[in-house]
């Protein structure tokens, strides 16, 4: 049986290569896993923010977007004019309070 430099090159071929597969596979399977956490976490992400694809219609997120800001915008207004109210309601009472104070002058000079 021939021992030379080719057959201990075959041998050490041999050696690595399932060190070799194990490696090639392993990096596979991270990208694979990857992929898979990731658009799971972008799904999750678009559900939170009320993005859903449905697959039967195409999500455009520029329609989205506007739509939910219109929405947010429109609480604000909502709010504000809440706000404005309950300002209005309370002024005439407590300003009525401090006119008279004003008119009357009852403070010493």
């Amino acid at each position: 049986v021939p021992r030379g430099r080719g057959y201990q090159r075959r041998v050490r071929g041999l050696c690595e290569a399932p060190g070799m597969l194990i490696r090639t596979n392993m990096e596979d399977l991270r990208e694979v896993t990857h992929r898979k956490h990731y658009e799971l976490y972008r799904r999750g992400k678009l559900k939170q923010m009320g993005i859903t694809d449905d697959g039967a219609h195409p999500v455009s997120l520029q329609e989205t977007y506007e739509q939910k800001r219109a929405e947010h915008l429109a609480e604000l207004q909502r709010i504000e004019n809440e706000n404005e109210t309950k300002l209005c309601q309370q002024s005439p009472r407590k300003g009525s309070g401090t006119e008279e104070k004003r008119k009357g002058g009852g403070g010493k000079i």
